[in-house]
């Protein structure tokens, strides 16, 4: 069948380091209809938004007017009310679940493989934006912190809006000081002789090894 021949190239590209982020948002494209919402919503949540940049339904939409109603406050846990960030270990069960209906193989290298997918995505997931009965309420971007992580923030739309992480991925400790902080141009993943690189703008902040 069609589909079998599909998601055949793409487990050729992601096992053999041959994919960069476009291959990525092909491949979410392809495979959101396949995944189980039950068992893997965080995952089907970037298909979503990868497919549809804009957004007024789902987990991040929720997120952001969560913690608006609750005007961020927090929890006992010290996390803002009603606010559910993506959890890396959830994250990587998600992914043991989607390769074994998929047979692909997430977890080579010592979670290398799953790192680079997730760097790609968090680049496809730059600037989406999310409403609220045809309001503009908040939208995605991303930060390099101070541990050397590369993250996503959601935020409103506007200059005084607080931050709230998303997700985060890494340590990355080749990412150099002077690269933390906010990420103000268009970050751009790019893959030469099956090395991933991270580009923001015209400058290079990231290569995966």
């Amino acid at each position: 069948m069609k589909n079998d021949v599909i998601l055949s190239h793409y487990k050729y590209l992601i096992e053999n380091y041959l994919f960069d982020e476009y291959d990525i948002l092909g491949f979410l494209i392809f495979i959101r209809e396949q995944i189980d919402d039950s068992r893997c919503h965080f995952v089907k949540e970037f298909c979503d938004l990868i497919a549809h940049r804009t957004r007024d339904e789902g987990i991040i939409k929720d997120n952001i007017k969560n913690a608006i109603n609750n005007s961020y406050k927090k929890n006992k846990k010290n996390k803002i009310k009603g606010y559910n960030g993506f959890n890396w270990k959830t994250w990587i069960n998600e992914w043991k679940i989607i390769g074994v209906d998929l047979n692909i193989d997430f977890f080579k290298d010592n979670k290398k493989l799953l790192k680079e997918i997730t760097i790609c995505i968090i680049s496809l997931a730059q600037d989406t934006e999310y409403f609220d009965n045809d309001i503009l309420i908040g939208k995605v971007e991303p930060f390099i912190d101070s541990a050397k992580k590369i993250v996503l923030l959601t935020s409103e739309p506007n200059k005084h809006s607080p931050l709230v992480c998303l997700m985060t991925c890494g340590p990355f400790e080749e990412i150099a000081n002077e690269d933390r902080g906010f990420i103000n141009n268009p970050l751009e993943t790019k893959r030469i002789d099956k090395t991933l690189f991270l580009y923001c703008g015209d400058k290079l902040i990231l290569t995966i090894k």
